[in-house]
């Protein structure tokens, strides 16, 4: 019985032990690709490595290599997920946790996706209470953050932060931002849906888009009167049947495209503020972006 548990510690020992000289080689592997420029092979190894990988110091170092490699070939998506994991392994110092945490936020910035900004710096992270440039970056990628998530009032929150760095016609800058961030006329695409199944092309109507809004009440009355007609002239079966074969093209896809402009036209008008919040920050040159 002792033997057979010798031999099975033994055997364990010799996997580590082969998977860890395995490890070692692929990284040399990719490391010497890396100095070739064959970055999208280095990534396969690196990737490999990561997934067999059992220590954190080894998932630490190799998903910062993943992460540079996909800043390099400017896939900032895959680059922001794997500074994310760098910062949540355990080998991470304190230091450098929001250094990775702030990366990671930056390219997801760069590609408009604020909910994952949100969830990657997390608004309830205390880790810089010192109020230093990490701070600040910080601040500021959680404001623009909750800018692409239209939500005004946090985002200004936020931004309300930088106001001590600004000099006065900087923050007359921000402060007439702000406001118009406040004036953005806010398009609810679940009440343009509802009122155009109640009248059609009012849903489009309050969305300020009054040629489609038009156009759509015409063609469903159209619609409508073409299957009364039918009923009253022929029987009311095929009337039915008219209204049946139109109702989902003209009367449902036109409450579906209300909604879908509603939706549409608030992503355009916080998208436009979320660039000129950029653009200022760049401007006032209080951190980098």
């Amino acid at each position: 019985m002792k033997l057979k548990q010798l031999l099975i510690v033994i055997s364990i020992v010799s996997a580590q032990i082969s998977l860890g000289q395995t490890i070692h080689e692929t990284c040399s592997l990719a490391t010497k690709l890396v100095s070739e420029y064959k970055y999208t092979e280095a990534i396969a190894l690196y990737q490999r490595v990561l997934f067999f990988s059992e220590s954190d110091s080894i998932t630490y170092f190799t998903s910062l290599k993943l992460a540079e490699l996909f800043e390099k070939k400017a896939n900032f998506v895959d680059a922001a997920r794997h500074y994310n994991i760098a910062a949540n392994t355990e080998h991470v110092e304190e230091a450098m946790l929001l250094t990775h945490r702030l990366k990671a936020a930056l390219y997801l910035l760069k590609e408009k996706q604020g909910k994952e900004v949100i969830q990657v710096l997390d608004t309830s992270f205390t880790e810089s209470e010192q109020k230093d440039s990490l701070y600040y970056k910080r601040m500021l990628f959680l404001g623009l953050a909750f800018v692409l998530e239209q939500n005004r009032n946090l985002a200004i929150s936020y931004f309300q932060s930088f106001y001590p760095l600004l000099s006065k016609t900087d923050s007359i800058r921000l402060s007439a931002l702000n406001k118009e961030l406040n004036a953005v006329k806010y398009r609810n695409a679940t009440a343009s849906l509802i009122a155009s199944l109640i009248l059609p092309g009012s849903g489009q109507i309050l969305n300020g888009d009054y040629k489609n809004g038009i156009n759509s009440m015409l063609v469903n009355g159209t619609m409508i009167g073409l299957s009364v007609w039918t009923g009253v002239s022929y029987n009311w079966i095929n009337g039915v049947l008219v209204a049946a074969l139109l109702a989902p093209r003209y009367y449902v896809g036109g409450a579906n495209m209300a909604a879908d402009a509603a939706s549409k036209r608030n992503i355009k008008s916080f998208d436009k503020l979320f660039n000129k919040y950029v653009s200022f920050f760049k401007e006032a040159q209080l951190t980098s972006f």
